[in-house]
């Protein structure tokens, strides 16, 4: 099985904002992002896409896989912030933040979910990869949180240090699965 995992390009949001399923735009760089992950791509042609259903994710995969109908799953939507989507995170109350800093994987932010609750939609996803066909060549068009948690699957990464993996917006793992072993590649 190879599997190409993308994350969405830079959004239209300010700096510092805390946004998570709010479904936003892209940023006016967009053309140009997508133009450099599809370089990347190299010409891989999936047998099957899925996406995240918010936009910044739908927008990029039609633009690189414009042959395919993408599957949107919820459970490659980016973590839930709650009540503090789209707020700036100085605007957080702390007691309300800190208790979520020291323990982001267990905690929830007010009305939202946790990391914890984010990797077993993450984990689920993973599974049902498991119904293809074992030479399936997948494409996966998602956010941050997701792609960490994949990571924390296929590398045995514990959440406690996956922060540490820089991934920046438009970043390209691919991942090839054969039999028990799976070996990834940041592009």
């Amino acid at each position: 099985m190879e599997i190409f995992v993308i994350r969405h390009t830079t959004p239209e949001v300010g700096t510092n904002i805390c946004y998570g399923q709010s479904d936003i735009g892209l940023a006016s760089s967009f053309a140009l992002e997508a133009e450099t992950i599809s370089e990347k791509l190299n010409g891989f042609f999936p047998d099957v896409v899925f996406s995240s259903p918010l936009k910044r994710c739908q927008l990029l995969t039609e633009s690189l896989f414009s042959t395919h109908r993408a599957t949107l799953s919820d459970d490659l939507m980016e973590m839930d912030f709650g009540r503090w989507e789209m707020l700036p995170w100085n605007e957080i109350p702390m007691a309300e933040l800190q208790p979520w800093m020291d323990d982001f994987y267990f905690s929830a932010p007010p009305g939202g979910e946790s990391f914890e609750a984010l990797n077993r939609r993450a984990v689920r996803f993973l599974i049902s990869l498991q119904e293809l066909p074992a030479e399936s060549k997948i494409a996966v068009v998602t956010h941050s949180g997701c792609l960490r948690a994949f990571l924390m699957q296929w590398l045995a990464i514990p959440y406690t240090n996956i922060f540490n993996l820089k991934l920046p917006y438009g970043a390209l793992l691919r991942v090839t699965i054969q039999g028990e072993a799976t070996n990834v590649q940041f592009l």
